[in-house]
């Protein structure tokens, strides 16, 4: 069996094994939302909300700064420069998606991601995953973004940086048991204090996994691999299928935690 069929099938399935895994926990989703107190923006003379981008901020850098950051300065280099690479990627793999539905939907011809042209594989399932895999790749960013390609695989070479020192980090500090672990002083109450991490199989196992994403990235570039996309694909997918049944399955839950978390930030409902 050829790479290309075996991605037409895998993945699928690796669809339907992540849409089983989050479907029990789709009822979060209906969960009625805490009302805000009104007491914290009510009250005569209590402090106006905050601004939106102000909050936001808060969110996301108060707990590196304070704590993640004094506790295992590593791993919060790992996670700061990694979350900063899958950002732009999830990015770039959603604007490939709706370009390419765009295009199709528009009746533009889908090329073959191997000579370009149209061919009666163009829609398969694995010849549409790699154009979005391999989306920073000459003839498929040309396709997707046109004469804005150059511009495309120039943001990637930001991607990629990160992407590689983020993972790197990451993979030493889950290696030498720095995940958890509180390595230097957080404040003066906690002077002296100090706890050891944990070694975790599957967060070695994750971090390996994407550690072979961001290299067969890199190899694409370079052209000498002319498959390489498939493969990118067929692992990518593979990581879609263990998604909601590993520590990921924080990923899709954590844009609406940071939402709530704003939320209350704007209401000076957080300390």
């Amino acid at each position: 069996m050829s790479i290309a069929a075996a991605l037409n099938w895998f993945a699928w399935v690796a669809v339907a094994a992540c849409l089983a895994g989050f479907l029990p926990m789709l009822r979060l989703l209906f969960v009625r939302w805490p009302s805000p107190d009104p007491t914290s923006v009510g009250l005569v003379g209590a402090a106006r909300p905050r601004p939106l981008g102000e909050s936001l901020l808060k969110v996301l850098w108060v707990p590196l700064r304070a704590f993640h950051q004094r506790s295992s300065r590593l791993w919060t280099t790992g996670y700061a420069a990694y979350h900063i690479a899958i950002v732009l990627v999830c990015i770039g793999y959603a604007v490939s998606s709706v370009l390419i539905l765009v295009r199709w939907s528009m009746g533009q011809a889908i090329p073959d991601f191997f000579s370009g042209l149209p061919s009666a594989r163009s829609t398969s399932t694995a010849n549409l995953l790699a154009l979005v895999f391999g989306n920073a790749e000459p003839l498929a960013s040309r396709f997707l973004f046109g004469a804005a390609a150059p511009v495309f695989r120039a943001l990637c070479l930001v991607e990629l940086p990160c992407a590689l020192v983020g993972n790197a980090c990451l993979l030493w500090s889950a290696f030498t048991r720095r995940g958890g672990a509180l390595r230097h002083d957080i404040d003066d109450a906690a002077r002296g204090v100090r706890l050891p991490g944990r070694f975790s199989v599957q967060r070695m196992a994750i971090r390996l996994t994407i550690l072979a994403l961001i290299l067969m990235e890199v190899a694409g570039r370079t052209g000498r691999v002319p498959t390489i996309a498939y493969y990118h694909a067929l692992l990518g997918m593979g990581l879609v299928a263990v998604l909601p049944y590993t520590y990921l399955a924080h990923v899709p839950w954590s844009v609406l935690a940071v939402l709530l978390a704003t939320r209350r930030r704007r209401r000076n409902a957080i300390a």
